[in-house]
Order: C-alpha cells, then sequence, then structure tokens
C-alpha cells in the first residue's frame, strides 16, 4: 500500500519592489490586487470543501499509519534551475508530539516532513473558515490566493477521484501582494478507495533567498 502525505517545506520571501508583467505559471514574483477580496463560493467552495472533509477523515486513521513506509519520486533544483537532487526516497509516517512527520531511513526530515492536516499546516486556516473564506485570504504580514479551477496541467496533472490545489503565498506591499511561492498539491477525495486526504503530488516553485528572477523548485510524487 502506498499513500502520500506532503506538507510544507518553509520558505522565506526576499524583500523588495517587483514590477508588474507578464508570468508563467511556475515564476514568481507576481504582483497582484488585495484591495478586493471576494467570498469563495460555487465549485471553488465545494473542492475545499471536499478537501477538508478529506483530511478529517485521515486524522482518523494516522495513529494506525505510524511506521508504515511509502516512496516518492522527488526533485529539486538550485536557483538557476540545475537538479540538485533527485530520485526515489522511502520514508515512513513517524509521530511527534501531538503531529505526524515523513522522516527518511536515515533518520532525517523528508523533503516535505509535515502530515498535513485539516487542523494543522497548510490547510489549517481554510478548513477552520470555509463559513466565510475570502480569495485571498489577508493575514497581517502575509496574503494567501487560493484556487482549484483552471489550474496548468502541467503542474497539477488532473487525476480521477482527485483534487488539485493551488496556493499561491505574498507578501504585503501596500494595496498588493507580491508572490513569493506557489504550490500545487493533489488530495485524494472519498470518492476513490484508499487512504482518503493523502497527497498524490506536490510541487513548490519558491523566491526563497534566490536573486530577483530565479527560483527554486522541490517536488514529490508518488510511485
Amino acid at each position: 500500500m502506498k499513500m502520500i502525505v506532503i506538507s510544507m517545506l518553509a520558505i522565506l520571501s526576499s524583500c523588495g519592489d517587483y514590477k508588474t508583467g507578464q508570468f508563467v505559471e511556475s515564476t514568481v514574483g507576481e504582483v497582484k490586487s488585495i484591495s478586493a477580496p471576494v467570498i469563495i463560493s460555487g465549485v471553488e467552495k465545494d473542492n475545499l470543501v471536499s478537501v477538508c472533509n478529506s483530511l478529517s477523515q485521515k486524522e482518523l486513521v494516522l495513529e494506525s499509519a505510524v511506521n508504515t513506509r511509502h516512496i516518492f519520486s522527488t526533485n529539486q533544483t538550485d536557483c538557476q534551475g540545475k537538479s540538485v537532487s533527485s530520485g526515489d526516497v522511502p520514508v515512513t509516517i513517524q509521530k511527534s508530539g501531538s503531529s505526524y512527520v515523513f522522516k527518511k531511513g536515515d533518520g532525517l526530515d523528508f523533503l516535505f516532513p509535515n502530515v498535513e492536516t485539516n487542523s494543522s499546516g497548510l490547510f489549517s486556516e481554510i478548513c477552520s473558515n470555509l463559513g466565510g473564506l475570502t480569495n485571498p485570504i489577508i493575514g497581517q504580514n502575509e496574503v494567501t490566493f487560493i484556487s482549484s479551477l483552471g489550474i496548468n496541467p502541467g503542474d497539477c496533472a488532473p487525476a480521477y477521484g482527485e483534487i488539485c490545489i493551488k496556493l499561491e503565498k505574498a507578501y504585503v506591499q501596500g494595496a498588493t501582494a507580491v508572490v513569493h511561492t506557489k504550490e500545487w498539491i493533489r488530495l485524494r477525495t472519498p470518492s476513490v478507495q484508499g487512504f482518503v486526504g493523502f497527497f498524490t503530488m506536490r510541487k513548490k516553485v519558491s523566491k526563497s533567498f534566490c536573486p530577483e528572477g530565479q527560483t527554486i523548485t522541490s517536488s514529490a510524487s508518488l510511485k
């Protein structure tokens, strides 16, 4: 049996002004308006509700998933886009306090170490505010843009019974926000059997500490 739970690798953004322009999906630095957040509804809302319900179901089985072994195909690039680490990585799920993490065979953290749930991690703010969730979510210092529609299949290919979510993290710059990190996550939903709420693909593109115009990319997918 195989499953994917892929959690966030914390990335810090660099400061500075950016110019608006044309951006492809796999780049960062885009400047977006945050002056008029909208309530998420319709299909977008339905997809997020399904994601949060799936994560809730996952939480019920995490205790029994401890020590299970899974294999991910991974890749990491440096700021110039050169691959610095790639290959199949076996991991196990381990409990750490009240949380769960992925550990490699040598005991070190996996590329995406934290096991995501609807109350902890990447989706916690989304799942706890479904009743009046806005897009973007505006925090004190950071903004999150959410999308489950119109996602480039080159970044997150559709799969039966799974939902792709794109999350863009941005820092506030006046009445706008500058995107420093983009993530794509594909999640199993209750419409398929086995390991509901676990991820089958994750990709992250981040400004990190790279010079302007450069990014690093990390990705992992279930073997």
